[in-house]
């Protein structure tokens, strides 16, 4: 189905729903996202894209990496080859243009192989928000392209003391492998505390055709400890400490950056998280709440590349980083008539120490690093007020400025150096109620990105002479954005449609100084733009119908060609049937070709996939049972990301897999 076709159904939808009025009861309420504003907020009054994934979605069929749990969502697309490290795009932009939260703690990491969503389990989680664009002005450097925000299973406040607990386990047939979960609460009215533990393994998967992909399998671990205290019944405190490990993590299509026949592993990398959270209520009309974060957070990266060649005279590199977050933010809500205002300031500070061992077939080792001993530090204060002025109208405002240094130790030819630049972003959105079923909303922006470690710093060989070198006098990118939406909300139909429009100015790009050397520079004004359109219809008790389209444009307006990695126009129609505890679903997921690429990137072919599932709650006594059974790719297509990063290589996403999980709970 094309997608003048797709919006021709959901609008002939629309004007159909007045004759099935009596069909069927009426649909949950809107979720309540609150990354968006600071402060828990319906995603139809948000005047920017929003997005949220709930645990149940999450838990009906289990989902290796964050970037599987959000592939559902219109505007986003995956990104990368391994399974267990794929990444995202969102409407166009990805990598350091997309801030990653945890808990609403920055994770920050830059590498060509970034691997940043595959650093939780996926069972550890109750919900992902996305903003998609510069929608708010809470957060700084990274926001053009969007915000996730992953949030976990924690305990709650309850009456009487009780224990609640989990275990959930799944097999797949393709990856071949298992993934075990467990999850125990205890809490009280002033006290809670909350543990968890999970264990994956998984080896190489197939493509459609039972094509083997090599290199792909994954272990990984993680433990989590959190708690809750009510200090006073108006101060909350609470704590968590994650730990995950990861060991002989594949990576088939690896960066661009190494020979087309190297393989690269992650012998181990690992993520820490601690953090202490601080919520008080003050009782008074005008500020309502305060809220204070500290967090600490570590990524150790430890790479094997080998199998590099008989040509090349390395036999194997080592290339090992450890990334070091410290942040805290204080921020308060506060109430004056028809304004709800958030306003406070955020700092974080990254750092990063790399090595690079290149082990040489005379048997020499030659050891440097691929990015010098280095930090960037940010302080920003924001703001935000959302003026309700009548019962149809509502403006949201926000402003943000940044104090940004960048500062590094002499190495790879870059001399020590210490830079400063300032950011900001500010946004107005205007939502309009225009009758209980429509609305509309308007969102104008503008954000920036600073340039990362890796992009200032680096120095990368590409093999034959060629070298890449980072450029410590980058430029900020900046972002005017702008977006439309249309809303249509009644008893039996949720409809949504979105265009958005992405100007980025001194775009930072590989650019070519000599016939050897690409150095990154601010050359490129990139220009992204498109819609999503998507709507559920419940036309009886227990079915429900589903439909979604996405498409984006992305030019390079300084070499007048199509921007690399940009996604076809994608998108998914299904059914649904929900009765008694049992549950099925079926649903295609297709994405056209994709031949509007800059010259030297090869286009790819569409594709149709035709998934399936079913699943059953029922109670045991106290224990309350969770089984379903999920089927992808049942005709076992052979199909390949636009978006993997697969140096030329041939790499195709996995085939037929069924996987079967069980859940109970207490």
């Amino acid at each position: 189905m094309n997608m003048k076709n797709l919006f021709c159904v959901l609008l002939s939808i629309v004007a159909l729903q007045p004759l099935l009025a009596d069909a069927a009861e009426t649909f949950t309420l809107d979720p309540v996202i609150i990354s968006a504003r600071g402060r828990a907020s319906s995603v139809k009054l948000n005047p920017g894209g929003t997005a949220v994934v709930e645990s149940e979605a999450i838990s009906e069929g289990t989902k290796i990496s964050v970037a599987d749990v959000l592939s559902s969502v219109p505007g986003i697309t995956v990104s990368g080859d391994s399974l267990w490290g794929r990444d995202v795009s969102i409407r166009g932009l990805s990598g350091t243009s997309v801030i990653v939260l945890i808990d609403g703690k920055r994770i920050n990491t830059s590498t060509d192989i970034n691997a940043r969503l595959g650093l939780i389990n996926t069972k550890d989680i109750e919900r992902v928000e996305v903003l998609k664009g510069p929608v708010s002005s809470l957060y700084g450097s990274g926001s053009t392209g969007g915000i996730i925000n992953i949030i976990t299973r924690k305990g709650s406040f309850t009456k009487e003391p009780e224990f609640q607990g989990r275990l959930s386990q799944s097999l797949s047939s393709n990856p071949s492998g298992y993934d075990g979960y467990a999850n125990l609460n205890h809490s009280s009215d002033n006290f809670w505390l909350s543990g968890s533990a999970g264990y994956r393994n998984f080896d190489d998967y197939q493509a459609g055709g039972s094509h083997d992909i090599p290199n792909s399998s994954f272990t990984d671990r993680q433990g989590r400890v959190a708690a809750g205290l009510k200090a006073t019944p108006d101060l909350t405190l609470e704590m968590q400490f994650m730990r995950l490990e990861a060991a002989d993590v594949g990576i088939p299509g690896g960066p661009s950056t190494l020979p087309r026949a190297a393989r690269v592993r992650y012998p181990r990398t690992a993520q820490t998280i601690a953090s202490l959270d601080a919520n008080l209520k003050t009782g008074t009309s005008f500020l309502r709440e305060l809220q204070a974060a500290l967090y600490y957070n570590t990524i150790e990266r430890r790479v094997l590349v080998d199998e590099i060649g008989p040509l090349s005279p390395i036999s194997m590199i080592l290339p090992e980083a450890d990334h070091q977050t410290h942040g805290g933010k204080v921020q308060g809500l506060f109430q004056a008539g028809d304004h709800a205002l958030v306003c406070g300031l955020d700092a974080w500070s990254w750092g990063i120490e790399s090595k690079r061992s290149r082990f040489l077939k005379n048997g020499n080792v030659l050891i440097d690093a691929a990015v010098p001993k280095s930090r960037q530090t940010s302080i920003g204060f924001f703001a935000e007020d959302d003026w309700k002025i009548s019962s149809d109208w509502t403006i949201n405002t926000g402003v943000r400025a940044d104090f940004i240094t960048t500062s590094n130790k002499a190495g790879n030819g870059f001399p020590e150096s210490n830079r400063e630049n300032f950011g900001w972003n500010v946004h107005a959105g205007l939502t309009w109620q225009m009758n209980p079923q429509w609305s509309q909303s308007l969102l104008l922006a503008s954000s920036y990105r600073a340039a990362d470690i890796l992009e200032r710093f680096k120095l990368i060989d590409l093999g034959g002479g060629q070298v890449v070198r980072g450029n410590p006098g980058l430029d900020t990118e900046k972002s005017l954005f702008a977006e439309y939406g249309l809303h249509y909300r009644s008893s039996l139909f949720r409809g949504d449609l979105r265009t958005f429009y992405n100007n980025i100015l001194d775009y930072v790009v590989e650019q070519r100084v000599s016939p050897t050397v690409l150095v990154m520079s601010n050359v490129g004004r990139a220009l992204l733009y498109g819609a999503e359109l998507e709507g559920r219809l419940r036309f009886a008790d227990d079915w429900t119908m589903f439909a979604s389209v996405a498409a984006i444009v992305g030019r390079d307006e300084i070499k007048k060609e199509p921007l690399p990695k940009i996604p076809p126009v994608s998108g998914k129609i299904g059914l649904e049937y929900a009765v008694a505890g049992w549950w099925a679903r079926v649903e295609s997921l297709w994405a056209a070709a994709q031949s509007e690429t800059p010259a030297g990137v090869a286009g790819t072919s569409g594709y149709a996939l035709l998934n399936a599932g079913a699943g059953h709650m029922f109670k045991t006594g106290r224990i309350q049972h969770e089984t379903s059974l999920l089927l992808n790719n049942i005709f076992n297509a052979r199909h390949r990301n636009h978006l993997a990063n697969s140096r030329g290589i041939v790499l195709y996403e996995p085939g037929f897999s069924a996987m079967l999980t069980h859940t109970i709970s207490f």
